[in-house]
C-alpha cells in the first residue's frame, strides 16, 4: 500500500485514521503517523478524587459524572473544564470516560484527566467549538504512560482551524493542531488543507471529520495526490522533505484516494 505520509524515522506520528479505497498509481510512497491548551476564559469543574463518566441524558453534574446533554448546554455559554483530582480514590484512579454522545457548536470543552481519558462516544464539535485533551496530570510527563484512546468506529469532530490540542503530564507542553476538514487542491502548500500538509512538513495536523478524495483520480495527469513529505522512487528515499510533525485521525476516514 502507498504511504500517504511520509515521516523521518522515529519522528513523525499517526493515529485514529482510516484509508478506505486508496488506488495506487505510481510507486510513490508517504507515510502515515499517530495523532494544548486553547485560550479562553474558563469555567472549571473540579471533580472529586473518582473516576468521572460523561453518560447519556439530562443528568445534573455531580463528583463522578454528568449528562451529556447537560453538559452540551452549558458549553453553549461557557469554557467547560473537567478534571478529575490528583489524589486516587479507592480503584477509582482518575480517569474520564466520555460514554456518551456530546455535541456542542461553541466554546472549548477540556477534558484533564488524573490519568487516562476513554472517549467511547462521538465528540461532536461545530461552528466555533474547539476540545482540549489533558491527560495523566497525577504525573510529571516522563515515564508517565497515559494516554487518550478512541473505542472502535468513534470519533471527534471538530472544525477546520486550530480547535484541538493535547497535553500529556502535568509538566508537558500543550501541543496545539491544524484541524483539516478539506481535500485541498493538487500542488496545495496552505498547512490548512490535506495536500496542503506539504506547506508545513513540521506541523501537528488533526482531521476534522471524513474526507471524500475521489477528486485527486485526476490530480498531476492521473498520478493523484502528492504524498506529504517526499516519495518512493527505487533506492534511495528522498529524505530532505520526510513528514517530522505528528497527524492525528481521531477516528476518520479519507475516501476514495489515488496516489
Amino acid at each position: 500500500m502507498p504511504w500517504l505520509i511520509r515521516p523521518a524515522a522515529a519522528s513523525g506520528v499517526v493515529s485514529w485514521l482510516s484509508m478506505a479505497g486508496i488506488v495506487a498509481r505510481k510507486r510513490r510512497k508517504a507515510g502515515c503517523s499517530a495523532p494544548s491548551v486553547i485560550s479562553g476564559v474558563l469555567t472549571q469543574w473540579l471533580i472529586d478524587p473518582t473516576n468521572f463518566t460523561i453518560a447519556a441524558g439530562s443528568g445534573a453534574l455531580t463528583t463522578s459524572g454528568i449528562g451529556a446533554d447537560t453538559l452540551g448546554t452549558s458549553l453553549g455559554s461557557n469554557n467547560i473544564i473537567l478534571a478529575t483530582s490528583a489524589t486516587a480514590n479507592g480503584a477509582d484512579l482518575g480517569d474520564i470516560l466520555v460514554n456518551a454522545a456530546v455535541a456542542w457548536s461553541a466554546n472549548q470543552l477540556t477534558l484533564s484527566a488524573h490519568r487516562n481519558i476513554f472517549i467511547n462516544a462521538n465528540l461532536i464539535g461545530t461552528g466555533t467549538a474547539a476540545l482540549a485533551l489533558l491527560y495523566g496530570q497525577g504525573a510529571v510527563i516522563a515515564g508517565n504512560t497515559a494516554d487518550y484512546t478512541l473505542a472502535t468506529k468513534v470519533k471527534v469532530t471538530l472544525p477546520a482551524g486550530a480547535s484541538f490540542s493535547t497535553q500529556l503530564g502535568s509538566d508537558g507542553t500543550a501541543k496545539a493542531y491544524m484541524v483539516i476538514t478539506s481535500l485541498g487542491v493538487a500542488g496545495s502548500t496552505t498547512g490548512t488543507d490535506l495536500q496542503g500538509m506539504n506547506g508545513n512538513l513540521a506541523g501537528n495536523y488533526a482531521l476534522g471529520g471524513d474526507l471524500d478524495a475521489n477528486a485527486t483520480k485526476v490530480w498531476n495527469d492521473a498520478a493523484g495526490f502528492d504524498p506529504i513529505g517526499g516519495f518512493y522512487s527505487g533506492a534511495p528515499l528522498y529524505t530532505t522533505t520526510q513528514f517530522t510533525g505528528t497527524f492525528a485521525g481521531l477516528g476518520h476516514t479519507i475516501n476514495g484516494l489515488t496516489i
